[in-house]
């Protein structure tokens, strides 16, 4: 059987799928008994880059994150070049993605076109945080910060706050849920622990010391006096007293205080009333004022000018009967001698009356001898000891620390001087170290 070769061209008019219009070349194979079609083959393909780009409005980036975005994203009639991997974004995509939220111009190159289309970066990330555990005591006071190791957002982070209010002083496990939100009104809860340890230690009153009032005199019973509870915060004190100051004796004032967790303490001294005329006392006090005192002196110098004095002009003695701070103020003033409670007693008359605030000190009761000195805070500079009585060694007696006490008890125990300046902190102020 013989085959028959037969050559045509059909022209063609293609539409979609990536093919203009092209020159077909059709070949037909056939015998004589009818023809069968066999080949199919363009002769001229279509030319891409004679495609018109159509740029898309814009393509969504969240800001701050890395972009994966390829050059055909920008293209609207992508469906047209499909099949091409030609391409580059001429702009530097992740730059823009973290410059900030809005509408950011995006030049870009496909099949030898370049043209401009946009990304528009939002935020719509809510802030990620880190969280920790926390274990306080009670009344620790508390921030939502304090829970976090770290806390990210590619906005500013306007507001962190608590869900749910924390009682501090509740012992026990607590959660804790902490609200996030940034500029753009993304909002997040992070979840932590709070553990509260329980307090069953009672507070503490320091200050508290027996004290001499004069007879019909006001008295200021709270001076140096506070009440602290076991974390160390100033808790209210109260007074309880029968003391009548225009009766001559001895009375008990007692001082109590209760915490929040209503543990209590109290402590109870004596209130010494007693008949000493004590313009007397100050019109000699005034007298010596005016040798020593200068006016613009600050309270630091009027305490060196008292300490001097005092030192220069009363010198020690033994088997004096120590009564009251004014009467032995008196008893200073006349006989010029006096033992440790003498010097306590005058260097207490003469600041309280120059305006510095005082108080009394007292070694430990269980030492082998009693001592007693004062505690000066002058111009607010915090406690200080102030021993105006005689000193072998030397030492440095005005306005030292509890430190230099230490050292110097040190000092007088190779003298066979024991615990000299040794006392129990817990009863007094904090005194500067």
């Amino acid at each position: 059987m013989k085959k028959k070769l037969i050559i045509g061209t059909v022209l063609a008019v293609l539409f979609g799928s990536g093919f203009g219009i092209g020159i077909v070349l059709a070949a037909w194979f056939g015998n004589s008994e009818g023809n069968e079609f066999e080949a199919f083959t363009p002769i001229f393909p279509s030319t891409r880059a004679q495609l018109r780009i159509e740029p898309v409005d814009y393509v969504l980036v969240e800001l701050g994150e890395p972009t994966n975005l390829q050059p055909i994203d920008f293209v609207a009639n992508r469906h047209m070049f499909a099949d091409s991997e030609y391409g580059q974004i001429l702009s530097d995509i992740n730059y823009l993605a973290s410059s900030g939220v809005g509408m950011h111009s995006v030049f870009v190159l496909v099949n030898e076109q370049t043209f401009t289309s946009y990304i528009n970066v939002v935020d719509t990330m809510p802030p990620v945080a880190v969280t920790t555990d926390l274990t306080i005591v009670p009344g620790t006071e508390l921030f939502p910060e304090d829970f976090f190791v770290s806390i990210t957002d590619s906005s500013p982070i306007t507001n962190i706050s608590f869900l749910n209010a924390i009682d501090i002083l509740a012992s026990g496990d607590h959660i804790v849920a902490i609200h996030t939100e940034d500029a753009f009104g993304n909002q997040s809860v992070h979840m932590a622990n709070l553990t509260i340890l329980p307090n069953q230690i009672p507070p503490v009153i320091r200050g508290a010391r027996d004290l001499e009032v004069m007879i019909g005199n006001p008295a200021m019973f709270r001076l140096g006096v506070g009440a602290f509870d076991a974390f160390g915060r100033e808790i209210d004190l109260n007074i309880f007293s029968r003391v009548d100051l225009g009766e001559i004796g001895t009375y008990s004032l007692t001082f109590s205080a209760e915490d929040a967790w209503g543990l209590t303490v109290e402590e109870t001294v004596n209130v010494q009333v007693i008949d000493v005329d004590p313009e007397w006392v100050y019109e000699r006090v005034d007298y010596i004022f005016e040798s020593i005192m200068n006016e613009g002196m600050t309270q630091v110098e009027m305490a060196r000018a008292i300490f001097d004095w005092v030192d220069e002009n009363v010198r020690f003695a033994v088997g004096i009967d120590s009564t009251s701070v004014y009467e032995n103020a008196r008893q200073a003033l006349l006989q010029r001698q006096g033992n440790c409670f003498v010097f306590y007693s005058l260097s207490s008359v003469m600041l309280t009356r120059a305006g510095v605030p005082n108080m009394r000190i007292n070694r430990i009761p269980d030492a082998p001898t009693w001592h007693t000195w004062n505690l000066i805070n002058p111009d607010d500079l915090g406690w200080h000891h102030f021993d105006a009585s005689p000193s072998i060694l030397g030492l440095n007696r005005f306005m030292f620390t509890s430190g230099e006490a230490a050292e110097n008890t040190r000092r007088l125990f190779e003298t066979g001087r024991i615990d000299f300046f040794t006392y129990d902190p817990t009863l007094y102020p904090e005194i500067v170290w």
